[in-house]
């Protein structure tokens, strides 16, 4: 399995390292980083071209749908994205409102909330794809796989450096990532 992120493609000694692993890599996972100035649309394109797996935020989203001319609304974004790219598996992370998992023409919300993570994006999200990918490689129902991965992150010690980014209904815990339901 082959992690990688547009943040990885910066400069044109890493970008070309990278295409070249992806030619070769079983799966591959793309953590879409998009940070200014260091991501081009072609770049991005491309490396969405390479994916199996994609984890991206909501803005991103957005801003990816936009290049394509295409509405960001997840419910139809995620399964359009994943049929113009041939993506396996889509994941959204959405701060205060969880995450969204989209596999196999279904998609997967978690209830609650993803807490911050000092160093890194708004929603935890190089963490969060970590603990989703632990998941993803056991014999796992989608379902399954973003309760245990949105826990894990819940489950971190409180970071005195990091705002926590509230629901107003929820936060996330075990238990309240159980209430996982598909959104059909």
């Amino acid at each position: 399995m082959l992690v990688y992120s547009s943040l990885s493609a910066r400069n044109s000694a890493s970008r070309e390292t990278l295409y070249r692993l992806l030619l070769d890599a079983p799966y591959k996972v793309f953590n879409v980083t998009l940070r200014a100035p260091h991501y081009s649309r072609e770049v991005v394109k491309y490396l969405l071209q390479h994916a199996d797996f994609v984890r991206l935020e909501q803005d991103e989203l957005t801003e990816i749908m936009s290049w394509l001319g295409r509405p960001a609304t997840p419910d139809t974004a995620l399964a359009w994205l994943a049929g113009h790219f041939g993506l396996h598996a889509i994941c959204v992370t959405q701060g205060a409102c969880g995450a969204l998992l989209w596999t196999n023409n279904e998609l997967f919300q978690s209830a609650g909330k993803l807490p911050l993570v000092a160093g890194s994006s708004a929603s935890g999200g190089a963490e969060f794809l970590a603990s989703l990918l632990v998941e993803w490689r056991r014999p796992r129902a989608p379902a399954e796989c973003l309760q245990r991965a949105s826990a894990a992150l819940a489950a971190q010690p409180p970071d005195p450096l990091a705002r926590s980014v509230e629901s107003p209904s929820s936060s996330l815990n075990p238990t309240a990532a159980s209430q996982l339901r598909p959104l059909v």
